[in-house]
């Protein structure tokens, strides 16, 4: 990735490859929930549900200790996302952009 982005590793940072929702869901929360500075979470599709929710609050739980929190969403994935969990997050601080590939 550095030799395509042109940026440096920088320490401090990993990278780990996870198969499925069974085991990528609770580690993206436990790094979520985890994050001392920053947070850039982007996702394509988000169906209203539990891991939804669950993303939400964890997000805007570090929006609300401090953490700089910026939400990329496509602008047609998120239709299902909820707007109730995205006037939360914004209502806590998270930066929540909207992208479309169309």
């Amino acid at each position: 990735m550095c030799r395509i982005t042109g940026s440096e590793w920088t320490t401090g940072n990993g990278l780990s490859t996870l198969p499925n929702g069974g085991v990528f869901i609770p580690a993206m929360l436990k790094a979520i929930r985890s994050a001392k500075k920053t947070i850039t979470w982007e996702n394509f599709v988000c169906v209203d549900s539990q891991p939804v929710a669950d993303f939400s609050q964890a997000i805007i739980e570090r929006a609300k200790s401090g953490v700089k929190v910026h939400v990329l969403l496509d602008a047609y994935g998120r239709n299902t996302y909820g707007n109730q969990h995205l006037q939360a997050m914004r209502e806590a601080g998270v930066e929540v952009h909207l992208y479309s590939c169309w």
